[in-house]
């Protein structure tokens, strides 16, 4: 099964800043060799792969890792932490992550992960960039570049929204 599924939301209706992958065989080729070598269910399914949303666009990837270097990953999580609202929605597109996620498997992956609890959590329970995330408590924010993914992708994610308003603001010169 090839890992790239579509893409999503072209950029200037040329070139696409996000694409869905499939949930397995996907990560560095180091990883599935060691997941292969550690599990019967690796070694006939594929590896788990929770980034659902893969960002692609070199001049967006450019500009949100100098937003991760400037500190803007700990700025969004203590604006998030500060607001009741954004943090159920932030919770609530984390859920639907998974959900989504899960649905894209085919029937006989969903079977063979249901025997396997350890790859079955990876793809069904983590949320946005495999964050761990509990509906009693807000999760941490690991990579900006998922968030924006996600929400170019039609994710309804605070997290995403607010980095697409800091790119406006920041890098002008990025056509979005």
């Amino acid at each position: 099964h090839n890992n790239n599924h579509n893409h999503n939301h072209n950029h200037n209706n040329r070139d696409p800043v996000a694409i869905q992958t499939y949930p397995l065989q996907g990560g560095a080729a180091r990883r599935q060799r060691k997941a292969k070598r550690a599990s019967e269910t690796a070694k006939s399914i594929g590896t788990p792969f929770p980034t659902l949303f893969w960002l692609c666009h070199p001049a967006i990837c450019r500009a949100i890792g100098e937003l991760e270097q400037l500190g803007y990953v700990t700025s969004l999580q203590q604006r998030l932490n500060q607001c009741p609202d954004s943090v159920e929605l932030f919770l609530n597109a984390h859920q639907q992550y998974a959900t989504l996620r899960w649905s894209t498997l085919e029937v006989q992956h969903r079977t063979i992960l249901e025997q396997n609890d350890g790859m079955r959590k990876v793809l069904q329970e983590s949320g946005i960039a495999g964050t761990n995330f509990c509906l009693d408590q807000t999760p941490h924010i690991k990579c900006l570049h998922a968030h924006y993914a996600h929400y170019r992708s039609g994710g309804n994610n605070p997290v995403g929204l607010w980095i697409h308003q800091l790119l406006q603001k920041e890098y002008p010169d990025v056509i979005l």
